[in-house]
């Protein structure tokens, strides 16, 4: 039994790159199609980082839920301190 069975769903990150986008793209259509729950996260050089062409980016590809812009070190911090506020926002309300 692996770790996804026993927790359950979970941060998908993705590092994209010209030579990973594609399998990355259809690892994250897979993730979200068996619960969408999973959060699904991607940056690297390869993902878009303007506004128009993060909207297109989002519209094309509806498995991602986020797009990291800059040093992806410091941004998936801000998202886990975010998710883990909203998680104990539901949890004590």
């Amino acid at each position: 039994e692996g770790p996804y069975r026993k927790f359950g769903a979970g941060v998908w990150l993705f590092s994209n790159y010209m030579w990973s986008s594609d399998i990355n793209l259809q690892i994250s259509v897979a993730v979200k199609s068996h619960d969408l729950k999973n959060l699904t996260i991607h940056g690297g050089p390869s993902t878009p980082d303007y506004k128009e062409e993060s909207q297109k980016y989002f519209k094309a590809n509806a498995s991602v839920d986020i797009c990291v812009h800059g040093e992806g070190e410091a941004s998936i911090v801000e998202v886990l301190e975010s998710i883990n506020r909203s998680h104990s926002d539901l949890v004590y309300q």
